[in-house]
């Protein structure tokens, strides 16, 4: 039996305003971004405390304060130089800073036994731009470059050491390149749609269980992306829709044979998190007018290869390949007010491993899994009065 307790009071103000106008042209987009932030939180996290006393730490209270203020003006410009073609420029300059006072504190006489004052800042300058063509009314394609920023920042709260307590991780920076289609086609009875991406991350933010001190921690990364997103919607009656989408991913980690004390293993040995290799959706639906109403009924079919759950790719907690089949029947009224509709999901009653916890890479290390329910079926009636 593990005895927890935590007291948490959180404030926050945000605010975005934005300037909208433009002419035959262009358009524009001027705005300005403020965020604030203050979260108090006192716990004696015992669970993680009870490792820590195999580790020789002491026990005792976690009293963590820390504010964040975050602020940023962006701007946007989209110019119409002709019906096919349009180009698009924009940029956001951001601040951010985070500051912080974790103290453990003596549960009996609430002395402080350590103290420390961690602090972030940072700015940064992002952009993108975007040219598209139009050959015609139903044909757009696309081609972008874009820079992303993600704020670093502290370690979790409860701390168990001053070193933990002292731990930051850096900003999140991302060089991204994209091109597309989209497209209605054939008397705009069928969508389709397609994007390659390529992405180059630096500092990837990577949350880890780490191992030594059982507490959860944020560690950077190179990392590079790149993969291939199709869908698509085919309607060609009334009584019938097609539709699915697929995406491709490869991931690989830009850091050689580096260990992270958190992983454990070389980077290079390694898969990305929560990035499966293919994952595709299949949805057909039929419908049909009768005097009662819309009858409508259908399936779909997902697919998702095996990927890794954390960044130390566990054994443990391991995402196997998995397909699932949901159906469904239901009937709306000619004047939209009641709607009854009977399901049936994961109707093959797969094993779908939804998260886990492990911390450690190798063979045969433990870990936590939590699964979905298994079948589900389900009636449901709606009305609007």
């Amino acid at each position: 039996m593990v005895d927890l307790y935590q007291e948490l009071d959180q404030w926050q103000f945000t605010q975005e305003v934005q300037l909208v106008g433009g002419n035959e042209q262009a358009d524009y987009v001027l705005g300005a971004y403020y965020f604030r932030e203050n979260v108090q939180q006192l716990a004696n996290n015992r669970f993680n405390q009870i490792f820590a006393g195999i580790i020789g730490q002491p026990f005792g209270l976690n009293d963590d304060e820390q504010d964040t203020t975050s602020w940023a003006v962006f701007g946007e410009t989209t110019f119409h130089l002709n019906e096919q073609w349009s180009f698009t420029i924009g940029g956001r300059y951001t601040s951010d800073e985070k500051t912080a006072n974790r103290r453990l504190l003596d549960p009996n006489t609430l002395a402080p036994i350590w103290d420390v004052d961690p602090s972030f800042d940072d700015t940064n300058f992002s952009w993108r731009a975007v040219a598209q063509y139009r050959p015609n009314d139903n044909v757009m394609l696309y081609g972008s470059y874009s820079t992303g920023y993600k704020a670093g920042g502290l370690a979790g709260t409860r701390p168990i050491t001053p070193n933990v307590a002292f731990n930051t991780y850096e900003p999140e920076e991302l060089s991204s390149w994209e091109v597309g289609l989209r497209s209605d086609l054939f008397d705009n009875t069928l969508r389709f749609n397609a994007t390659y991406f390529y992405a180059i991350y630096d500092a990837l933010q990577l949350s880890v269980l780490e191992p030594a001190t059982f507490q959860f921690g944020v560690i950077n990364a190179d990392a590079i992306v790149h993969g291939l997103e199709l869908e698509g919607v085919w309607r060609p009656t009334d009584q019938f829709q097609l539709s699915g989408n697929l995406g491709t991913t490869n991931f690989r980690y830009d850091e050689g044979s580096r260990i992270d004390p958190a992983v454990g293993v070389p980077f290079d040995t390694l898969d990305g998190k929560q990035f499966p290799d293919l994952a595709a959706r299949l949805n057909a639906v039929f419908y049909q007018p009768t005097e009662l109403g819309e009858f409508a009924f259908g399936g779909s079919a997902t697919y998702s290869s095996a990927f890794a759950r954390n960044v130390g790719n566990s054994p443990a907690i391991f995402s196997d390949e998995v397909t699932t089949l949901d159906v469904f029947a239901q009937l709306t009224s000619p004047d939209g007010r009641w709607r009854l509709k009977l399901e049936g999901k994961n109707i093959t009653d797969e094993d779908i491993f939804l998260a886990g916890n492990a911390p450690g890479a190798a063979p045969g290390s433990w870990g936590s899994r939590y699964y979905t329910y298994g079948a589900i079926w389900s009636a449901s009636l709606r009305l609007e009065f």
